[in-house]
């Protein structure tokens, strides 16, 4: 085979850049060593439950989801804007008294102080006016120092952003950079966070809908790469002008010897089947770093957002962990959340991802160049802010840098 260009990885960043080369009539055939799309953005089902591989959603304010996915198709479920914190052995709503002014209303007293709840709404009206650009041109220092240099309390950092952050960051100790926690924080402050109907397979599902069948090629597992060709694991070997490399870094370091290796954060999810929902379901639960709740991060149960992640008058229940644990370590944290209920919630099964997050701990710069060779590109959340968003970019990216010859500035 000889084509313009091969996509390795059929990941969100692969199908992005499948689909810029697809409406730029360019011949490109995709490799995927898995048996269909996803990469990391899988969805199982078990016993009628829809189970994504690790707790995810998807921010409806992402700059690149919003240009390249069909929001309306998705049918997408939202979290409340805020989380129940559990503080003083009860839960507790905070909540965004913009956007849930009757949750707020009705909430009880939240461990923050007036002047909390000031900086936090200065600092989302901070975010919201500025660009990405310029968010991401600030100085950068640690996420837990950032905390601390706005001058918030050691309540709220405890019970709400580090836990909240912690989860969202996938990092224990928050040593994530600040530029990418203040973009985060946008994010949330301009949009929702969300489920698809069919789970979060349904948005690499619904990249890879328009593109040629004969184009794609699963259980397809590259051994080798160099610039301008590819030998697949049974020794067939494949020929193209440009190679785009959109998979993991540590994958990518593997194929590519001598390319750094990036580090990851890792991440433990437990999936339970659930008779009831508890009170005020809908929100995200979180757990500050208490002795008697490690190893528990945070709860949410999506079948409360998306009821199609859960057979009829049942319910799921998402318990994830920043390190492993074994399940009666996790039941017994959550009996001191929710009580005696715990007994009737029935394990449907454990994720331990390692690779959940690419790990930078500074974004300098934030995006990495797209070409490392001439011909051989490299795409994926790697190469910019860990997300979701940045590895549909990252894909984007790398086909306009073949279109073009110049890589695009950054959004």
């Amino acid at each position: 085979m000889h084509c313009q260009v091969i996509i390795v990885g059929a990941g969100v960043a692969g199908l992005s850049c499948a689909r810029f080369l697809e409406e730029a009539g360019i011949d490109w055939h995709l490799f995927e060593k898995a048996e269909g799309p996803g990469g990391r953005v899988r969805t199982d089902e078990v016993d009628g439950f829809l189970l994504d591989r690790g707790f995810q959603v998807l921010l409806s304010a992402y700059p690149e989801a919003r240009r390249r996915l069909d929001y309306a198709e998705l049918r997408l479920g939202s979290f409340p804007s805020g989380a129940r914190v559990f503080s003083g052995n009860r839960w507790h709503t905070f909540a965004d008294p913009l956007r849930e002014p009757t949750a707020a209303m009705v909430s009880l007293p939240v461990p923050a102080t007036v002047p909390d709840l000031w900086r936090l709404a200065k600092w989302k009206f901070r975010t919201r006016g500025k660009d990405s650009f310029s968010l991401l041109e600030q100085p950068q220092q640690s996420t837990a120092d950032l905390f601390r240099a706005k001058r918030f309390s050691r309540k709220v950092r405890y019970h709400f952003l580090e836990p909240f952050f912690r989860g969202i960051l996938l990092d224990p100790e928050l040593r994530v950079s600040s530029r990418m926690t203040e973009l985060t924080f946008k994010y949330f402050s301009e949009g929702s966070a969300c489920l698809p109907e069919s789970g979060m397979e349904a948005i690499p599902r619904q990249l890879a809908k328009p593109l040629p069948l004969n184009r794609l090629h699963f259980a397809s597992p590259i051994d080798r790469v160099a610039p301008g060709a590819v030998e697949l694991a049974d020794g067939k070997r494949l020929e193209a002008a440009a190679i785009v490399l959109a998979v993991d870094g540590t994958e990518a370091a593997r194929l590519l010897p001598g390319l750094p290796e990036t580090g990851f954060h890792k991440t433990t999810t437990f999936y339970f089947d659930l008779p009831a929902l508890p009170p005020q379901g809908r929100w995200l639960h979180l757990c500050p770093d208490d002795p008697g709740l490690r190893p528990l991060n945070h709860i949410a149960f999506p079948s409360a957002v998306r009821p199609s992640y859960a057979p009829s008058g049942r319910h799921l229940a998402s318990v994830n962990l920043l390190q492993p644990a074994a399940e009666e370590e996790v039941r017994q944290g959550l009996r001191r959340l929710f009580g005696d209920r715990v007994e009737d919630w029935r394990l449907l099964r454990r994720y331990d991802i390692p690779r959940a997050l690419p790990f930078r701990e500074s974004l300098q710069p934030p995006q990495l160049p797209s070409e490392v060779d001439r011909g051989l590109l490299l795409a994926g959340d790697h190469r910019g802010l860990p997300s979701l968003n940045s590895a549909m970019e990252s894909g984007r990216r790398a086909a306009v840098t073949l279109l073009t010859g110049q890589e695009p500035a950054s959004d």
